[in-house]
């Protein structure tokens, strides 16, 4: 009978390119726990290299300074509490 994982994690990665030329991700390596064998292993995921190229064509699909001071850019947020209420955020 197959088991399934105790838990999963997911991260993503956003680069954003300022200058036109060769450039290269670095290998990504992540030491995690095999809970089966009872043993640390390694999960790699290899360098990535990559040319870049100006798109003076560019348009952004929207202003990030405008989004950042209209009200459309402010976040609020709950947080639930474990027997003690919850908090509440925003940013202004």
């Amino acid at each position: 009978m197959a088991t399934s994982p105790a838990a999963s994690a997911f991260d993503t990665a956003v680069y954003r390119i300022d200058s036109e030329g060769r450039h290269e991700l670095p290998t990504i390596e992540l030491k995690w726990w095999d809970a089966s064998s009872g043993q640390t292993r390694m999960a790699q995921v290899p360098a990535v290299t990559f040319d870049a190229v100006a798109n003076s064509a560019y348009q952004p699909v929207f202003s990030i300074t405008e989004y950042l001071t209209t009200s459309a850019g402010k976040v609020g947020c709950t947080f639930p509490g474990i027997g003690w209420g919850s908090r509440r955020c925003s940013w202004a």
